[in-house]
């Protein structure tokens, strides 16, 4: 029995059985919160990234750097534990730059250039960028060819394209001081897609009782959340073309 609603968060509810490969461009949701993934933890920097005001830019520590020019704010490398007193109260530090969350997944971005990417014809990869999105970024990437599907914390993005795409953007975009706006980029991880509840009860090491699963007639609920860009009717056909088999 095939039953679907939607909403402004492009959610489709549906009755599975365990075959579900059909559907790996979605983000399944357990019946419930996950608990994401612990966050990986903060490497010793020599550097520290802060958000400062324009007017203080100039009574900084020596050796600061500027990342790139808001406007009103500067992102400003600066000598790790060199800020203080009032400066530090007027600025905002930024979270670590070497790691990325995307729904239930958590982990370092380290390793990961983009000009080392894995070949790939169309997929989707998160980005890790140099700081908080600037719109002139959001442009330049757009206009690179990439299609921006979702963001990424903190500071990334979700993008759908090929390797060479984003090696050739990662190369080419860069702040108001000419440092790399994309850092890292990695495949959308397994992790991301499918919630480690519902991953325990496809691979067969938990039953969907034992994990507190919703049931419909002997049948798992799951939620699946689909991608910004997905084609919801061509998905709805698929899926239908599978339900209409019959046993």
């Amino acid at each position: 029995m095939f039953k679907q609603t939607f909403d402004a968060a492009r959610t489709l509810i549906i009755s599975l059985l365990l075959a579900t490969s059909f559907l790996s461009p979605a983000v399944f949701g357990a019946d419930g919160v996950s608990k994401p993934e612990a966050a990986p933890a903060k490497a010793e920097r020599a550097v520290d990234y802060f958000m400062v005001p324009r007017s203080l830019v100039g009574r900084l520590p020596a050796g600061s750097e500027r990342v790139h020019d808001y406007g009103g704010r500067s992102l400003m490398r600066i000598p790790a534990g060199a800020l203080g007193g009032e400066l530090r109260a007027a600025s905002s530090e930024l979270e670590d730059l070497d790691s990325l969350g995307y729904r239930t997944w958590r982990g370092s971005l380290q390793g990961h250039d983009p000009a080392e990417l894995p070949d790939l014809a169309n997929g989707y990869v998160l980005l890790g960028l140099v700081g908080p999105m600037d719109p002139a970024w959001r442009t330049a990437i757009e206009q690179a060819g990439l299609v921006i599907v979702d963001h990424a914390t903190p500071y990334g993005l979700l993008v759908r394209g090929d390797s060479r795409t984003i090696s050739t953007a990662a190369a080419t975009i860069t702040t108001s001081e000419g440092d790399p706006v994309i850092r890292h980029a990695l495949r959308l991880p397994e992790q991301a897609r499918v919630a480690p509840r519902i991953s325990d009860w496809l691979t067969g090491r938990s039953s969907a009782r034992d994990l507190g699963m919703r049931d419909q007639d002997g049948k798992a609920v799951v939620r699946v959340i689909f991608h910004a860009d997905s084609d919801i009717p061509g998905i709805q056909r698929r899926v239908n073309a599978i339900l209409n088999r019959g046993p």
